[in-house]
């Protein structure tokens, strides 16, 4: 079983805080066998499923890549009480922002350490499809929500939002409209260990 980081945004920190995001999408890794470093600019969708059929197990690749634990990399800022190493605090954009002095420089996600994670989700399911195959509830589910007007009537639904959303994210390697192959993580989040947060 894995036991690997994930990065999120603090947008979608809150939404697994507040249980609206209980998925993700990844853009897929392909296996070396394949040839392809991003087969989907290059392959069409035949060719691209060909390709994992041969294999006869990248769907177990997959899962075993993805099964287990995932722990959330985040924004954050730590230090230590009184110089003490051993008495580390934590604070976290998505969540603490105003507990801390106006100037803190944040620490990029990407920085942050396994024993400073608070969040710990588990892969329920992994699917692979392509990024436009995505329903309005698996959108939601994904923590965004639909836009309504005054009048309660939807606006722009979820899926057009997590459309704008990946753009943001990932649209300089795979735009929604390359509509790239995803894997589909479904997931619930579980207890974290204990950790220093002074």
């Amino acid at each position: 079983m894995i036991d690997k980081p994930i990065i999120f945004s603090a947008p979608m920190v809150k939404a697994i805080l507040a249980g609206r995001k209980t998925q993700t999408r990844r853009l897929l890794r392909w296996p070396a066998w394949t040839g392809y470093a991003e087969p989907h600019r290059a392959l069409p969708d035949g060719c691209a499923l060909y390709c994992w059929d041969s294999s006869e197990n990248f769907l177990g690749i997959l899962r075993a890549e993805w099964h287990g634990r995932l722990w959330v990399k985040e924004t954050f800022v730590s230090g230590t009480m009184n110089g003490d190493a051993e008495r580390r605090w934590v604070r976290y954009r998505a969540t603490d922002e105003a507990d801390v002095p106006v100037g803190t420089r944040w620490r990029p996600s990407i920085f942050m350490p396994r024993w400073a994670s608070r969040i710990q989700l588990e892969v329920q399911e992994v699917r692979v499809q392509r990024l436009q195959d995505i329903s309005e509830s698996d959108s939601e589910a994904e923590g965004v929500q639909p836009e309504r007007s005054n009048n309660g009537l939807v606006s722009c639904p979820a899926r057009g939002i997590f459309a704008g959303l990946w753009n943001d994210i990932n649209g300089d390697r795979a735009s929604w409209d390359e509509n790239p192959w995803v894997a589909a993580l479904t997931f619930r989040v579980v207890e974290a260990p204990s950790r220093p947060h002074a």
